[in-house]
Parts: C-alpha cells; sequence; structure tokens
C-alpha cells in the first residue's frame, strides 16, 4: 500500500518510474491508494478512475507529432526533430 511521505516529493523521479509502473499494473489499489493520498482524490472516486498505461521508452513518432502540431499552431516559432533528444 502507497503511503503519504510528509515533506516528500510528489512526483516519481526516472530510476522509480519502471517500479512505479510494475505496481501500477499489478496492483489497482496501490494506485487508488495513492491518488486518494497524494492528488487528495476521495477514496470512492479514485476507485472509479480509469488508469492508463504509459510506455516507459518514448515513441519518436509520437512526440514529433506533438512538436509538429506545436508548430502548425504557432506555440514554437521553430522546426524541433524530436529523434534528435531520444536516446535509442
Amino acid at each position: 500500500m502507497l503511503t503519504p511521505v510528509p515533506g516528500g516529493p510528489q512526483v516519481i523521479t526516472f530510476p522509480f518510474r519502471g517500479a512505479a509502473q510494475a505496481i501500477a499494473n499489478a496492483d489497482l489499489g496501490a494506485v487508488q491508494s495513492g491518488l486518494a493520498a497524494y492528488v487528495g482524490v476521495p477514496r470512492a472516486m479514485a476507485q472509479l478512475a480509469a488508469i492508463p498505461a504509459y510506455s516507459l521508452r518514448p515513441d519518436a513518432r509520437l512526440l514529433q507529432r506533438v512538436a509538429d502540431l506545436m508548430e502548425q499552431f504557432n506555440m514554437t516559432t521553430e522546426v524541433f526533430n524530436v529523434s534528435s533528444i531520444i536516446r535509442g
């Protein structure tokens, strides 16, 4: 079960993402407890939340789409090549 740490970080840092994802995949109750404890969502509402799955590896194609849309809608003035920042 997830329990809040007083004064602890509210974001899971990179080294722990894999472990957090494994817990989330195996134990929905742990995710719901975390939502209630860290986000302040009432327990009854947390139990109704749909929990998305996120890839632990970046998808250059999807990220490039976001960068292209940002350029298209004038959110940035630069053309950005996402593959230049993704290792793999």
